[in-house]
């Protein structure tokens, strides 16, 4: 007996942590962003270089309480080319892109600068003034492509955007004076990055370690101690909505059970008592039929 005991402990145990990396994948790529989905105001792509910032502030501050600036888990397989700090990318959207750029490339250090030159790009113009009906258009349709641009891991799409951004801008004088500087370095860093690719890094693989900071090992603790978080739609404990839902489960349960002891053991009786008669018949077909319908 304790023999048998002892074995299904043992097979519960991987079980259970299967079930717990099966969830957590799920709820990884659940479609959204955890953290928009969390803040009140989302980020204000349109507005002011100060209001972005406090915005993006505000972001990168409820990341931080959710745990989704550390990597994902204990170790992640990956190729040379792949650096061991893409996770702290905080745009899901921007980390995808150069995950793809990493992967077509292989030269994260032209990459990443590329990347920055994008976002220095992208900040001069959201401190183009506003003040101008001309500037103010020519501002939304540019500050749209460089959008577009940091969102895409295609070599060719972004050479595209790249050249209808600079052809954009130089339509309205005043707004390529002000970019002209950092659309050139833009423009040389991805040139740079694609002539100088290292493609052969690609091929290569690495095991990254990360150790016990990352977000399943937080996400489990949390688990084992029966902290479930907080939901992202509504901002409430899930271990209190859970509490909730079980309440009313238990007791719609409950009195399912004690409806079907109510209804079965009569007619179990009546049957025993008027075995093989008619109505015992239509009974025990009537009873089959209602147990092989869906609950």
């Amino acid at each position: 007996m304790w023999k048998y005991i002892v074995k299904r402990i043992l097979f519960f145990i991987p079980t259970i942590i299967l079930i717990t990396l099966i969830s957590f994948i799920i709820s990884q790529n659940a479609p959204g962003d955890p953290v928009e989905l969390m803040l009140t105001s989302k980020t204000n792509e349109g507005g002011q270089s100060a209001e972005l910032m406090a915005t993006e502030k505000e972001y990168l501050k409820k990341r931080h309480e959710l745990k989704l600036d550390l990597p994902i888990f204990y170790f992640a397989l990956a190729s040379l080319a792949e650096p061991d700090t893409l996770y702290k990318i905080y745009k899901p959207k921007h980390q995808d892109a150069l995950k793809r750029l990493v992967y077509t490339l292989g030269n994260w250090e032209k990459i990443q600068n590329y990347y920055k030159n994008a976002r220095k790009l992208y900040y001069s113009i959201i401190n183009l003034p506003t003040n101008n009906d001309t500037i103010s258009m020519t501002r939304t349709l540019v500050l749209g492509l460089i959008n577009s641009i940091m969102e895409s891991g295609d070599v060719t799409k972004i050479e595209l955007k790249l050249a209808k951004l600079k052809k954009t801008a130089s339509e309205t004088p005043q707004v390529y004076e002000i970019l002209k500087p950092d659309i050139e370095n833009l423009t040389t860093s991805f040139t740079t990055m694609i002539s100088q690719h290292e493609k052969w890094k690609i091929y290569i693989p690495k095991i990254i370690f990360y150790g016990t900071n990352n977000q399943y090992h937080h996400w489990l603790m949390g688990i084992l101690k029966f902290d479930f978080g907080i939901s992202y739609v509504d901002k409430r404990p899930i271990g209190k909505k859970l509490l909730e839902a079980i309440k009313w489960s238990m007791v719609i349960n409950l009195i399912s059970i004690l409806l079907s002891y109510l209804i079965a053991i009569p007619i179990g009786i009546f049957s025993a008592v008027k075995r093989y008669s008619l109505a015992d018949k239509v009974i025990t077909v009537t009873l089959f039929i209602l147990y092989s319908l869906p609950s």
